[in-house]
């Protein structure tokens, strides 16, 4: 039997992340286009502006950490 190479499973792990990511940045920002053009609520353009803010800055923290598992230069 091979051993688990836990490495190579975060990376992939962390892969998974960075798409399912993607899909819920991809939701945000067509919900947000969408209210913005029907003009029904903008209580919520206000909601939506932070939730992609901070979606940008979790996504950016998955692009590093999936840089530093690249170069395998701290990880």
């Amino acid at each position: 039997m091979k051993k688990i190479d836990y490495k190579h499973t975060a990376f992939h792990s962390i892969i998974a992340f960075y798409f399912i990511w993607l899909i819920v940045f991809i939701g945000l920002i067509s919900t947000s286009i969408i209210n913005f053009l029907k003009k029904e609520n903008s209580i919520l353009n206000n909601l939506f502006i932070k939730l992609i803010l901070l979606n940008l800055i979790i996504g950016g923290m998955l692009i590093i950490v999936y840089r530093l598992f690249k170069n395998k230069s701290s990880l």
